[in-house]
């Protein structure tokens, strides 16, 4: 993940949504950060090159949103974590943001 800068600005990014003391003491948030970096590459990409204007296409960007909360909700019970979907989501729009600003 070090040479990934993407992905380590959506860790720091999950770390500040999600404080527990106990959740750095597992990788939650590492694992975060690369199923949402992984999902977000997987949707915007076809055929190894990038989709135009991939961040104006609602079917692209609620493809992310759906596939986000399923994989986050399920690193929160793999990670017996109490679900806050007010916090998911804010997760979810958040990395979106980083994720246009950095693979527009």
């Amino acid at each position: 993940m070090a040479d990934n800068t993407v992905a380590l600005a959506f860790y720091n990014f999950s770390r500040s949504v999600f404080e527990g003391v106990e959740l750095l003491k597992t990788p939650f948030h590492i694992e975060v950060s690369l199923a949402i970096d992984k999902a977000v590459k997987e949707h915007i990409y076809l055929n190894e090159k990038k989709i135009i204007d991939w961040h104006k296409n609602e079917d692209i960007t609620g493809k992310i949103n759906i596939e986000l909360g399923d994989v986050i909700y399920d690193l929160h019970q793999k990670f017996d974590i109490a679900t806050d979907w007010e916090k998911i989501d804010y997760l979810i729009g958040e990395c979106l943001k980083i994720a246009i600003l950095k693979y527009k």
